[in-house]
């Protein structure tokens, strides 16, 4: 029996719930870029999206190549008319 792919994977350093104090990580948009690498080289990864151009790490939009979207481009297709 073949299924659709329906499998997604939001990642996002915002959500993540650690004790700050006690661990001392900081996660930035670039830290996933091991990941998003390997997911592109492994022809799994379907897109990227972030929420702003400017403030995209270098190394995430060099990791996705063209597979981003970012969503302060698409402002108008999700505001309230």
């Amino acid at each position: 029996m073949q299924g659709k792919e329906n499998n997604f994977a939001f990642i996002d350093s915002n959500n993540l719930k650690l004790d700050f104090r006690k661990f001392r990580v900081y996660l930035s948009d670039g830290d996933f870029y091991c990941l998003i690498n390997y997911l592109y080289e492994k022809n799994k990864l379907k897109r990227v999206v972030s929420p702003n151009y400017k403030k995209c790490s270098a190394l995430l939009k060099k990791a996705t190549r063209e597979k981003i979207d970012f969503l302060d481009y698409q402002r108008s297709k999700f505001a309230r008319k």
